[in-house]
């Protein structure tokens, strides 16, 4: 056998043997479906644990929004008392500066 009639039979002794080495490592341990209902196991682990957190997320958003809301009634108080007193203490400044007399 000549050298060029070699590499296409060692190409495919290769590719044979890739393959074998292939398929053991996946049959080796129970198959494909094994593997598969593992995935699917840790699938359904990993969306347990989601929904979980995605439960808590929506719980945590709502009570941020239920605090903001409280702050900015908050804001509106603060900012209406604060006219008020502005409006109490130029009543009091102005009727005080029609009692007093200058001489």
């Amino acid at each position: 056998m000549s050298k060029s009639s070699l590499k296409p039979v060692i190409l495919v002794l290769t590719l044979a043997g890739i393959t074998l080495f292939a398929a053991i490592s996946v049959l080796g341990d129970g198959g494909l479906q094994a593997k598969l209902n593992q995935l699917k196991k840790i699938y359904a682990e990993k969306q347990q644990e989601y929904d979980a957190l995605l439960e808590t997320y929506k719980n945590l958003e709502n009570e941020v929004n239920g605090l903001l809301s409280q702050l900015m009634f908050l804001r509106i108080g603060v900012i209406a008392l604060g006219v008020l007193v502005f409006a109490v203490g130029f009543y009091i400044g102005y009727k005080h500066e029609q009692k007093v007399e200058y001489r």
